[in-house]
């Protein structure tokens, strides 16, 4: 379960080598909810086109996909990403699903979440996906962060966080596991399944903190034989937040909460 905020800015202001053979249906949508997000919450209406910067990009397909995808309005994204073998992994990425166009648009940077003040441009909407907000483990982070997208944002953009859901804190004990299965195909053609488990019952919880272990597995096996390639477990320290968190982060570096909304349902509160 995941959930969303929508923050404003106050207007007075592993698998190297594979390639993923699955839909982009949902990826698609996930970036048209995040495009329509932005249209209805930001005030700027001075331009029908904006620019977009994902921070912990990973792979950056969302950023990616935002430039890719029909009728989008995304005119420039920019992902940014601590790891050095993520930005060389996407570089395979753009060469095999942009074209030269849209490789124009798009930019890859190395750079800390938490320390934006490289960044000599402006953005009309700044996206935290899946989770990753989550490595920041202080509030002193949370509001370097903050005050960072605070200062790159355009006056009446959007910055969007996607979370796990608050009520994964309060469950304290109880861990939340979630798999899933990955149809993947390395260079020489060997189709492939990745299995990915994030989290287990032992994974121990931090209330003072609330910083939980999470284990995360992956299991490489071969379609044809189901003879396992290859198997990583390693534990993630990810902290865990609460909506009152959220907002009063977001105020302390200048942003307002617009509005909250779970699952990614279309209903805002």
């Amino acid at each position: 379960r995941r959930s969303g905020a929508m923050a404003r800015k106050r207007e007075n202001e592993k698998a190297k080598g594979f390639k993923s053979n699955s839909s982009n249906v949902i990826q698609l949508k996930r970036d048209g909810d995040l495009q329509n997000a932005h249209r209805r919450f930001s005030s700027d209406k001075s331009s029908d086109e904006i620019n977009i910067l994902e921070l912990a990009a990973g792979p950056a397909r969302h950023a990616m996909t935002s430039i890719a995808m029909k009728e989008s309005i995304v005119k420039k994204a920019v992902a940014l990403d601590c790891s050095e073998e993520m930005e060389k992994y996407n570089k395979d990425l753009v060469l095999n699903e942009l074209n030269e166009e849209q490789a124009r648009a798009f930019e890859y940077c190395i750079g800390d979440m938490r320390e934006l003040i490289f960044l000599d441009e402006q953005f009309n909407s700044v996206w935290i996906l899946l989770g990753s907000m989550a490595h920041l483990k202080t509030n002193d982070d949370v509001i370097r962060c903050f005050k960072g997208i605070e200062k790159v944002l355009t006056s009446g953009g959007t910055c969007i966080v996607e979370l796990p859901h608050p009520q994964e804190t309060f469950s304290m004990i109880e861990c939340t596991k979630n798999d899933w299965e990955v149809p993947i195909e390395d260079e020489e053609g060997v189709e492939t399944t990745l299995s990915i488990v994030w989290g287990d019952d032992n994974d121990e919880f931090d209330p003072i903190t609330q910083i939980r272990d999470f284990t995360v597995s992956l299991s490489l096996k071969n379609d044809e034989n189901s003879e396992v390639i290859q198997e990583i477990k390693e534990k993630v320290p990810m902290r865990l937040f609460t909506a009152q968190e959220i907002d009063a982060l977001a105020r302390c570096a200048g942003l307002e909460m617009k509005a909250m909304f779970g699952a990614l349902d279309e209903e805002m509160h």
